[in-house]
């Protein structure tokens, strides 16, 4: 075995085919999910009757088994969810993925042993962020997208949790867990596995009020291929690669694994990782759309979305030259077409215009040849210089059918690799042990004693030539020690029988569901109260303000807080001086998605207090709090406190989750946008006090937040924010939609969040909340002129 460490290859398995794809491809392990609280709830999915038998089957072969229950889960789901839980870790897997930090807490009292990891739809990407997910209990970190090799090296070498980072499949627009569209256009929540993928939607870009040529679909990006950086990702620290894919088919995850398999053995046995063309169309014909490294060398905003419809185009196979009848000239690629490939012809923006099965393939000239199509097919709509492209080819589709149903002799079969010892004399028996380096050992003995050879005696070549044919089994003999002396004989179906024999004993041993404490009764929760020494604002309207001239507007009315998160060239500094003037808190707003080495500038500007939206900020905060503490002690005068706000970004949305972030020295947090308002009764009785509950009560609400910056893609063509001249300062961008124009705004760390067109008002709730005995509310606006700030304020603090 190589001593270069080679990660784990962890694929997609959205049902029974898939998983067998992945496995007989040679998976390292797997992830898949549960009928609910999934975040790809359109996959077939498995029961929790299922997990028992998969998990023994795999467990031998040393696949990992990972459930994904990476959803938010309101109240009245928890004890649903504390059931599963306890069915999952009866089952033996090998660990729980979780979004929901009120699920990861029932999880910890369910079953401590079970190991938990960090959904990638937790928004944490630094060091700070993964230090309070280890503190919760997790012991892996699923990466966002949105990181570079060189963030992920640093993440990696900064935390003691594993990092496993995506190498394949597609990719969201928005950071994981901070999609809002497919909830407020349509009511499938995101975050609770109903993507409905509103960012493959046509659309146009608005800049200052005039319609920009650009791509049809400018929200809808790539697909992630990291295969061009997998040695740099492997020596980048990280534990696990992998592939997304849970709603694709099984042919598609067979060709995503046997091609990274092949390139990580490649790499363990320090070989060049190249792909070949062949290698590269076997993996992206099945399913293609456009591909990109995405962020894994940094943000490239011209490459990321893609140009044309956002389905699977197929691959490149040439040229349209000429129309004669039913024939077709074209000037080919380098992929090589045969007869009864699928392929389309395109449309110069990629639509297709027509398509087929190839009948034939003849010469036609100098590079070219002459296509043939089933009479059949309409092609008075192709014309010269249309793109051919291989939407199918069936040879492919025949190879990856017999490794998905096991047929196949040349597979990466995952097969645990086990050690064995032979030892033995004349008079006594054979003894073999085979160790798994799990722990686990077996030892068989031979049914007859050795005797001494009178023709050919048994040798370690012989023996071990014997024992490495494990057949069907789920092992593979890694080393063999040889501890017979003299020569010996013992007949050659003895020695098979011992090693059938000790194979069935280790896979049942190994099959064996670990042992682990599981506890179904939810234990009594105290109220959280206020008067834990936590800084808190008084009761009123808090008010976020993007605009100088809006926080001078709100200060007007007597606001209690006021937010400040400056935009179009607008300077923190200023606006939380002016928030001070009008005697409110001035409270400044960190940015919702924070990755490894990101700069927190707006802590820097001694603010009264800061509005949370993610744990690493929330980290990075309560540095500043305890240094103020620090200071009050040694200081002559008082040294105020700082006064941490949780966002709504937050996504805490039951209980559960309110606890463990109030625990975090939060003094108050938002219920998250997927919660309803009538939900937020549950909070109360369940024993958040309402001291503790800030309610959003007016929004535009945000529905993407992207690393993407349609503002360097569609206005300057710059790769990053080094050649944008911060446009984003003097240009109003939006995007319109069948949902209007959604305005755009860029934040400090040159991410943007794409905003409904017009603002969510819950005056109606004020009676329910009031009710509740919540005092705590805030309205935010955008680009809303002083004027309209004051009406609005005055609406709510009538």
């Amino acid at each position: 075995m190589s001593e270069r460490p080679v990660p784990e290859l962890l694929a997609p398995a959205g049902n029974r085919e898939a998983l067998q794809a992945a496995v007989n491809h040679g998976a390292d392990s797997v992830y898949l999910g549960l009928p609910r609280f999934s975040a790809r709830a359109r996959a077939e999915n498995f029961s929790v009757d299922e997990l028992p038998g998969i998990t023994g089957e795999l467990r031998p072969r040393g696949v990992r088994v990972y459930v994904a229950m990476n959803t938010l889960a309101c109240d009245r789901e928890l004890g649903e969810v504390r059931r599963a839980i306890a069915a999952v870790a009866r089952a033996g897997v090998d660990a729980l993925i979780v979004q929901d930090l009120g699920v990861a807490a029932i999880a910890r009292e369910v079953c401590p042993e079970l190991p938990l990891h960090a959904s990638t739809q937790t928004s944490v990407g630094s060091a700070d962020g993964a230090a309070i997910l280890e503190q919760l209990g997790f012991e892996r970190l699923i990466a966002p997208r949105e990181l570079s090799i060189g963030q992920l090296a640093g993440l990696a070498a900064s935390t003691r949790m594993q990092v496993e980072a995506f190498v394949h499949g597609a990719h969201c627009l928005s950071w994981s867990g901070q999609c809002l569209a497919s909830l407020r256009w349509g009511g499938r929540s995101g975050n609770r596995g109903e993507c409905a993928q509103p960012c493959r939607l046509p659309a146009s870009v608005v800049v200052d009020g005039e319609v920009v040529r650009g791509p049809s679909h400018p929200l809808s990006p790539t697909d992630l291929h990291g295969g061009p950086r997998l040695e740099a990702l492997c020596g980048s620290g990280v534990a696990a690669l992998k592939i997304e894919g849970r709603l694709k088919r099984a042919e598609f995850v067979a060709a995503a694994v046997h091609h990274y398999r092949r390139l990580l053995d490649r790499y363990a046995a320090g070989e060049p990782l190249e792909a070949t063309a062949d290698e590269q169309a076997d993996l992206l014909q099945p399913f293609s759309r456009e591909v990109s490294l995405g962020h894994l060398d940094g943000p490239d905003h011209r490459t990321f979305v893609v140009h044309a419809p956002p389905g699977s185009r197929g691959l490149d196979a040439g040229q349209v030259v000429e129309v004669r009848g039913s024939g077709i000239e074209v000037r080919p690629s380098a992929l090589a077409l045969k007869p009864g490939d699928g392929v389309v012809f395109e449309e110069a923006d990629g639509a297709p215009a027509a398509g087929g099965r190839l009948h034939g393939i003849e010469p036609a000239g100098r590079e070219r040849v002459r296509l043939r199509l089933s009479r059949e097919v309409d092609l008075t709509g192709v014309r010269p210089g249309q793109a051919v492209r291989r939407t199918d080819d069936p040879a492919l589709n025949r190879r990856l059918r017999i490794g998905i149903e096991g047929r196949a002799r040349d597979l990466g079969v995952r097969r645990k690799r086990v050690r064995a010892r032979v030892q033995g004399a004349v008079g006594e028996p054979l003894e073999l042990r085979l160790d798994d380096g799990d722990g686990n050992e077996v030892v068989v003995e031979s049914a007859s004693p050795l005797s001494v050879a009178r023709t050919r005696p048994l040798d370690a070549e012989r023996v071990g030539h014997e024992l490495a044919r494990m057949g069907q089994s789920p092992f593979q003999l890694d080393t063999m020690d040889y501890g017979v002396a003299m020569e010996v004989a013992l007949p050659f179906a003895e020695l098979k029988r011992m090693r059938r024999v000790a194979c069935e004993r280790l896979a049942g041993r190994r099959a064996a569901p670990p042992r682990r404490t599981v506890v179904d009764v939810a234990p009594d929760r105290r109220r959280s109260r206020p008067g834990d020494g936590v800084p808190s604002t008084p009761p009123g309207l808090s008010v976020l303000c993007r605009l100088t001239e809006q926080v001078t507007a709100a200060v007007e009315h007597g606001v209690v807080a006021v937010i400040c998160e400056p935009w179009h060239g607008e300077d923190l500094a200023p606006m939380l001086a002016a928030a001070r003037r009008g005697g409110a808190l001035a409270v400044a707003a960190l940015p919702r998605t924070i990755g490894e080495g990101d700069a927190l500038s707006s802590l820097t500007c001694a603010p009264d207090g800061v509005l949370v939206r993610n744990l690493a900020g929330l980290r990075a905060a309560r540095r500043v709090a305890a240094r103020r503490v620090a200071a009050r002690r040694v200081a002559a005068r008082r040294v105020p406190g700082l006064v941490l706000l949780g966002d709504a970004a937050l996504n805490a949305v039951n209980v559960r989750s309110f606890q463990v972030l109030l625990g975090q020295g939060l003094s108050t947090v938002a219920p998250g946008h997927d919660m309803a308002p009538a939900d937020v009764r549950g909070l109360v009785e369940g024993g958040v006090s309402p001291d503790r509950i800030e309610v959003v009560v007016r929004a535009h609400v945000p529905l993407f937040h992207t690393a993407h910056c349609l503002f360097a893609a569609r206005l300057t063509g710059a790769a990053d924010r080094s050649g944008c001249g911060e446009i984003c300062r003097r240009r109003d961008l939006a995007v319109r939609s069948g949902h209007g124009d959604l305005p755009v705004v860029a934040d400090a760390l040159c991410r943007n969040t794409v905003f409904e067109a017009h603002p969510h008002d819950g005056t109606c709730q004020r009676g329910l909340l009031e009710a509740l005995g919540i005092r705590r509310l805030r309205v935010e606006f955008l680009r809303e002129p002083g004027a309209e700030v004051r009406t609005r304020i005055a609406h709510f603090t009538a």
